[in-house]
């Protein structure tokens, strides 16, 4: 059996992921769906999902109710209030456990404007969708789609304080652009993406745009959509009205029959009458002062400070002889269904489609399994090696799509320079020592340090080495940057990372229309306005940046800078400011200055060391970590006879070894160290020879076998058999005649 509107999956996958991925495992998504034409209906189908279930239960249980509501004989509308609740069994107001976004209903007016407007307060909308309807404008006969706005909270709302910033949030942001002010309690129902709009031409509700990384901090956000509302000469009166006395109903009936009364131009003792019965229904809360407002909205006279007004002479006066029971009568006479009949009516009972209509084959998830399928993955028989996808390198060893690779060293090392060399290497897919791109690749640089001009400097001396004009590799290479200082993250007044700045959002714009497939932020510290010493707030800051990469799917560089007083090459602890970096990326390489000693080692004259630096592997996760890459500082005259030096690969001459480095490493033998004597191997173990060596200044690989084969040599060194303290085996070490091994054996 075929099924004329089935559900679009890849935008309700999306949606749920971004909306509720912070909501508590044990709260419930309530799955609603409503007649079509008739709103004041209770819902013609209710399903609750726990969210520990996981995504894929929910999207996958989402999809078959919305399915099923659209393909019935009375179609339905599927919307489920975007928030999670305490029970399975109620969406009321009241049962709210978490509000996770603020949404604006834009259902007149120009979408686009109002999402700009907003956009401009709370950074990039994280998902914005068309509901399928359209909104024609009388004034000029334009045509524009109906807007959903959502922009993710980065904590959901758990306490009443915080249900009454939402609400007042979600009412600022409604009042600014004139959204529908009835989206405003979080348990409103609000149709889903992927749904059928069914009311004239059948259209899908699909998502126009977004960031699924955006989010914003509840309290930041109701401080700017006020203080917007302020300076705009509008008022919002919704302050916080404690309750005066008991409700005598839940809240969400009273608004449910507050929308089924009339109101086409009521006197005011009416309009008195009904905010009187409803103050006494909602025992004088902030969301009764709502529901009685947005009912009052319905007629042109409306005043939200009128609304404001009375309802604080209620609490001073309070009305006993009506309450819930008039607004249900009235209501009533409308058509209103009993309350005491609220529960769903059931849908028709035709064979249900098959399901690979919702899912392309894809088998239904029962919910005692869903647990397991969400949290767990297993191996099974019947995998083939040739069907293990290959990881997404971008440049073996170095660039890895949708991960971090942290480029760090001292200032004037040669980071900047290098990573020019990278971009042209990239974007001209051409080799450069051995980064290799396979293929050209779009490259995007972001630089702070540096301006314009600089920059150009910089590409022009690089092409040269590449016998490049610029012009061939600006098709792949876009270099950009702040026309003023700004940071691309910051953090709140309660210490909370945020990612709505100016310069992100253009940047994230920018990457969003070119597509780059590896974008370079130089440098780390001036991206971000976070304590670098603080963990807390650079695991924030990193955990950002590499969701950011693996949406973007880039490889994302960072360029960092070294602790004060030296980096030692291949170490990842060199690292200034918070181990946070470390953890955070994966691949971490430092780039340092030739040495006093590398230079006498390889007979260049010491005053032109700083010609000459080295890259080495402090982290490879994915890969080997291969031999220093050496560079050269060669200066290239550009055609405005200024000089501009370029990061050249360079081959370092053998490593000369000498009496000079047999006589130190004998004597660090003799020393010894904390945990025994040295062993003669050339491993990575912290008492090996090759530990010996690098102490000494030894640290070309090339020269450390014919190095130790010297060493051991000598008259004055011998192989002994000790027992090892720690593990009390017996292994081999190195003894002098002044050695330490004695104390061990």
């Amino acid at each position: 059996m075929a099924t004329a509107f089935p559900v679009g999956l890849d935008d309700l996958n999306q949606f749920v992921d971004a909306l509720f991925r912070y909501a508590d495992p044990d709260s419930y998504i309530s799955l609603r769906a409503f007649d079509q034409v008739d709103r004041t209906q209770p819902p013609i189908l209710i399903e609750a999902v726990r969210v520990e279930e996981g995504m894929q239960a929910i999207v996958s249980k989402a999809a078959r109710a919305s399915t099923r509501a659209a393909n019935q004989m009375r179609p339905g509308v599927f919307a489920p209030p975007i928030a999670t609740f305490r029970t399975a069994k109620s969406a009321a107001a009241s049962d709210v456990l978490n509000g996770v976004a603020i949404s604006v209903e834009i259902d007149a007016g120009d979408p686009i404007s109002a999402r700009r407007r907003l956009e401009h307060l709370l950074g990039p909308v994280t998902i914005a969708m068309h509901s399928g309807s359209e909104w024609e404008d009388p004034n000029t006969g334009e045509i524009h789609p109906k807007t959903h706005l959502h922009w993710r909270l980065s904590e959901p709302t758990r306490t009443p304080e915080e249900y009454t910033l939402l609400r007042r949030a979600r009412d600022a942001a409604a009042t600014l652009v004139g959204a529908d002010r009835t989206a405003i309690p979080p348990n409103h129902p609000l149709r889903w993406p992927g749904s059928w709009n069914l009311k004239a031409v059948p259209r899908i509700a699909k998502i126009c745009a977004g960031n699924v990384a955006s989010e914003v901090h509840l309290s930041d956000a109701v401080e700017k959509l006020e203080e917007a509302i302020e300076a705009a000469g509008l008022k919002v009166a919704r302050e916080a009205h404690a309750p005066n006395t008991t409700p005598e109903a839940r809240i969400d009936k009273v608004q449910s029959a507050l929308l089924s009364i009339p109101n086409e131009n009521l006197e005011w003792d009416e309009w008195n009458k009904i905010g009187m019965a409803a103050w006494r229904a909602t025992g004088g809360s902030t969301e009764g002062l709502l529901a009685w407002s947005d009912w009052s909205a319905k007629c042109g006279k409306h005043n939200d400070d009128a609304c404001a007004a009375r309802w604080q002479h209620y609490a001073i006066s309070p009305p006993s002889k009506i309450g819930a029971g008039t607004i249900f009568y009235l209501a009533a006479q409308s058509g209103w269904g009993k309350v005491e009949n609220y529960e769903p009516i059931q849908m028709d009972e035709r064979e249900s489609p098959p399901w690979d209509i919702y899912f392309d084959g894809m088998p239904e998830i029962e919910p005692k399994k869903a647990l397991e399928k969400t949290r767990l993955w297993k191996i099974e028989q019947g995998w083939e090696e040739t069907d293990i996808p290959l990881r997404p390198w971008i440049v073996q060893g170095y660039l890895l799509r949708g991960s971090i690779t942290v480029v760090s060293g001292p200032g004037s090392a040669g980071k900047s320079s290098l990573m020019v060399a990278w971009a042209l290497s990239m974007a001209l897919g051409v080799p450069y020592g051995n980064f290799r791109p396979i293929r050209p690749y779009k490259v995007l640089s972001y630089n702070v340090e540096d301006d314009r001009d600089e920059q150009l400097r910089r590409i022009s001396a690089s092409c040269r080495q590449f016998d490049k004009s610029p012009y061939d590799a600006v098709q792949n290479l876009r270099m950009v940057g702040p026309t003023e200082m700004g940071t691309l993250l910051h953090l709140g007044p309660d210490g909370r990372l945020l990612f709505n700045t100016p310069v992100m959002h253009e940047l994230e714009e920018y990457i969003d229309l070119w597509k780059p497939d590896v974008v370079m932020l130089d440098p780390f510290v001036e991206l971000h306005s976070s304590e670098e010493n603080d963990n807390t707030a650079i695991r924030q800051v990193l955990a950002r940046f590499r969701s950011w990469a693996v949406q973007m799917k880039v490889a994302l560089v960072l360029l960092h800078h070294a602790r004060k007083g030296g980096s030692t090459p291949g170490d990842p602890d060199s690292l200034r400011g918070a181990s946070a970096i470390v953890g955070a990326a994966r691949v971490i390489l430092t780039v340092n200055t030739m040495t006093d000693e590398e230079a006498r080692d390889m007979q260049i004259p010491v005053d032109h060391r700083r010609d000459y630096f080295r890259l080495d592997g402090g982290k490879m996760n994915y890969s080997r970590v291969q031999n220093a890459d050496w560079f050269e500082r060669v200066e290239y005259h550009l055609d405005n006879d200024e000089g501009v030096a370029a990061a050249v690969p360079w081959t370092p001459p053998k490593q000369a070894v000498g009496l000079s480095h047999v006589m130190a490493i004998i004597t660090e033998i003799e020393r010894g160290t904390a945990d025994g004597p040295y062993s003669p191997k050339l491993s990575g173990d912290s008492r090996s020879i090759k530990k010996a060596m690098e102490l000494v200044g030894v640290t070309l690989p090339d020269a450390q076998k014919e190095l130790r084969d010297l060493v051991l040599k000598d008259p004055a060194v011998s192989v002994s058999e000790f027992t090892d303290p720690t593990t009390r085996n017996k292994r081999q070490g190195l003894k002098t005649p002044n050695g330490p091994l004695a104390k061990w054996s």
